[in-house]
């Protein structure tokens, strides 16, 4: 996951957006909430790849229901706002049939993902 944020960021590597987007789509799906948070944020922002609030949608649902919030943020991260608000401001600018789409979607990539988890032996 270290790989995808210097993409994203341009960390001693030519930024790339969507080099980190398949690097942290491959963690995501893997179980990672910090990737999961991190790929709802770039889909929401647009950072280096199209925005799009769908994406975004589903995964900071998949990290908000992984458990992830701001308790898992450094000092100097407090300030950014927690899965479940990103969710929730995601789910402001979809249409109410977009955004059951994004929650479908969400619930089967999370049953996969947990599925895929429980299969590796990964239950924390």
């Amino acid at each position: 996951m270290l790989l995808a944020a210097l993409h994203a960021f341009g960390q001693g590597v030519p930024k790339n957006g969507e080099q980190a987007e398949k690097l942290f789509h491959r963690a995501a799906e893997q179980g990672q909430v910090e990737a999961q948070y991190l790929l709802g944020v770039m889909h929401f922002d647009g950072h280096g790849i199209p925005r799009n609030y769908q994406k975004a949608y589903i995964w900071t649902s998949i990290a908000t229901a992984g458990g992830y919030d701001s308790t898992n943020m450094t000092k100097a991260q407090n300030d950014i706002p927690n899965a479940t608000k990103w969710r929730d401001e995601c789910a402001s600018k979809l249409s109410p049939a977009a955004l059951s789409s994004a929650q479908a979607e969400a619930a089967r990539l999370y049953a996969e993902i947990q599925k895929g988890r429980e299969a590796s032996g990964k239950t924390d």
